[in-house]
């Protein structure tokens, strides 16, 4: 883009207050590099279909990320996530963006179910967009996060839905919740009706650490009051007692500690956690807290295009690793 339009388009989307954070960011993504495929259906229900972004110079076999977005499991679309798509096909990664059922209509585990079938349909069909599926990574930022690593754990999942386990050759988990407790409207979400009702440790995957699980990267913000650091810390130390493998990246200041206007109730400790690595299970994880209170999305509207923006330039930087380790 010329760099006079550029400063155009940037003026205008700065002016829309009607854009989201996710239109503002995608109108400056590069629409090019990739050739997207969209709304193909994974299963009979409307949220079961899925875009695949086939890289424009891809080599034969390019590896393959099936890539679940967040939203406190009541929200979201793929269409949002193009930012994603074009950061990993721009590094020859064949990408797959699902949409999955949501709360209300549907409660836990359905959207896990809906990944496992998302598994599926990428292993079985990578082949057709040039894509290896022996070479099949799960990402998923926050509530995808925990729909990610779920798969890649629990393997009833994938063996209910067709396929082995060991289709997954790595799973990344963004800011995702491994060891919690859920609160506010994320209760509902896990056939909870409120503190004290008791919770399904099925939802949990800390307890489905094994070792035979893929190779797992965690990477979190320590100051992330929205799902706290030590769902990661908790998490990959559990792995790595088991005997597999999994990498954990924290980052001192990412994100900020009101991305949308909210705090947790709840006093973090991640610090402390992190500064020793404990390895104590019994700590209590942190409630969750939905992205966006009541009322806050224009009010917020730059915090949480800058937390995009960071996790645009984060994702970048996963591909690059992806593309240079041989994972």
């Amino acid at each position: 883009m010329h760099p006079a339009r550029h400063i155009i388009t940037v003026a205008l989307l700065l002016s829309c207050v009607g854009c989201t954070k996710f239109q503002v960011l995608n109108a400056l993504i590069p629409p090019c590099g990739y050739h997207r495929t969209t709304d193909i259906p994974y299963g009979d229900p409307p949220r079961q279909r899925l875009d695949v972004y086939q890289p424009t110079h891809a080599k034969p076999n390019a590896p393959v990320v099936l890539f679940f977005y967040g939203g406190t499991w009541q929200y979201g679309k793929k269409a949002d996530y193009r930012f994603v798509a074009q950061s990993l096909a721009s590094k020859g990664f064949l990408t797959i963006l699902p949409d999955y059922r949501l709360h209300p209509a549907v409660n836990f585990p359905a959207f896990v179910e809906d990944g496992a079938r998302a598994v599926r349909w990428a292993y079985e069909n990578a082949p057709r967009f040039g894509g290896d599926p022996q070479r099949l990574f799960l990402m998923g930022h926050s509530a995808g996060a925990h729909i990610t690593t779920l798969l890649a754990l629990d393997e009833h999942y994938l063996k209910d839905a067709g396929v082995d386990s060991s289709v997954i050759h790595g799973a990344i988990g963004l800011s995702g919740p491994y060891d919690f407790t859920p609160g506010g409207g994320s209760r509902a979400v896990f056939g909870m009706t409120s503190a004290a009702s008791p919770v399904d440790p099925n939802i949990e995957p800390i307890h489905f650490a094994r070792k035979g699980a893929p190779p797992i990267l965690l990477i979190h913000g320590q100051q992330d009051a929205i799902v706290a650091a030590d769902n990661a810390v908790h998490l990959a130390d559990r792995l790595n007692e088991v005997g597999a493998h999994a990498q954990l990246i924290l980052y001192p200041k990412l994100p900020v500690a009101k991305i949308a206007g909210t705090e947790s109730t709840a006093k973090t400790r991640s610090a402390r956690l992190i500064t020793t690595r404990a390895r104590n299970s019994g700590v209590a994880a942190r409630t969750m807290r939905p992205l966006f209170a009541s009322g806050t999305r224009t009010k917020n509207f730059w915090a949480c295009s800058v937390f995009v923006t960071r996790m645009w330039v984060e994702i970048q930087r996963i591909a690059a690793l992806l593309a240079r380790s041989g994972w």
